[in-house]
């Protein structure tokens, strides 16, 4: 009696299992799988979209990667895409909104592409393809590569950490994604009264106008001017400003005598600061050179 009530047990335990099975609507595949047809919420290894055939994803998870192979056309829509998208001489790609991509999407010698509202962890690369390419409104980490496409590329609001190369420089850039992290630091160049690491030479009763450059992915949130006091071996901050022109004027009577060296540093909106240039300005005593001489200071 207890070997049979174990079995009925198992049993029931079984049947129940696949009921479970049978009733739910995420299904798991194993290994690689070729669509040629529509799928829906199931998950895959590898997906192959076969030469000539025409493949619809509906919410589809790929753990792998996806090729789209000869002639063949994809349709993809609220899609997740673990690996890359790959596609060679294929008619047709199409990735849609709320699609995310943990790689590449590469298109080479195809025809038309388009990529609208998604996120792709890796590069997005377009080549040479001659039916149309459209990449609108993608977040995409690294890179944006388009070379010889015929047409040439249209769309726009991309947020593109990396570069945007090729035809798809001049691709019209959108904001950063909610929470993204912004690692690149803003670019500083001094432009006026002398280039970074020259001298300006200033007299008693006398002012000069320094000016700098400032240019971030982002924002730029203040330019910072400052000089080594090295009289008294501290820096003295000059002006600090949040919006273009960066510039501003200084009194000689606000310098040592001799060698004044003048620091700037940019920070952006995310707390990334730039290099650090200087300039020299060389403050004269009584109209005459002094013979004191200041090793440059290194700011850090």
């Amino acid at each position: 009696m207890i070997r049979g009530f174990s079995l009925r047990v198992i049993l029931a335990g079984f049947t129940l299992a696949l009921l479970l099975l049978a009733s739910s609507n995420y299904e798991v595949l194993a290994d690689d799988y070729n669509c040629t047809g529509t799928l829906g919420s199931i998950t895959v290894d590898n997906l192959n979209v076969p030469q000539n055939a025409t493949c619809i994803l509906n919410g589809t998870q790929v753990e792998g990667n996806l090729f789209v192979r000869s002639n063949a056309t994809l349709y993809a829509y609220a899609v997740q895409v673990d690996g890359n998208i790959q596609a060679n001489l294929s008619a047709r790609v199409e990735v849609h909104p709320d699609s995310l991509v943990g790689g590449d999407i590469q298109v080479d010698d195809s025809g038309s592409l388009l990529v609208s509202g998604v996120q792709i962890d890796g590069d997005l690369q377009a080549f040479r393809n001659t039916g149309g390419v459209s990449i609108t409104g993608n977040t995409i980490d690294n890179n944006l590569q388009c070379v010889d496409n015929d047409p040439p590329p249209t769309g726009g609001d991309n947020y593109v950490g990396g570069d945007m190369e090729g035809q798809c420089a001049n691709l019209q850039s959108g904001d950063p994604p909610p929470g993204a992290i912004d690692l690149e630091a803003p670019v500083v160049r001094w432009i006026a009264p002398v280039l970074v690491g020259e001298q300006y030479t200033l007299r008693e009763g006398e002012s000069v106008l320094i000016e700098v450059e400032a240019s971030d992915n982002d924002a730029i949130a203040q330019v910072t001017f400052l000089r080594w006091d090295a009289v008294h071996e501290l820096y003295v901050t000059l002006g600090i400003l949040d919006m273009p022109p960066f510039h501003i004027e200084i009194d000689a009577s606000t310098l040592n005598p001799n060698w004044n060296q003048v620091f700037v540093f940019a920070s952006d909106l995310a707390g990334n600061k730039s290099d650090i240039p200087f300039i020299w300005i060389y403050k004269l005593v009584q109209g005459e050179m002094g013979n004191l001489i200041y090793l440059p200071m290194v700011r850090k």
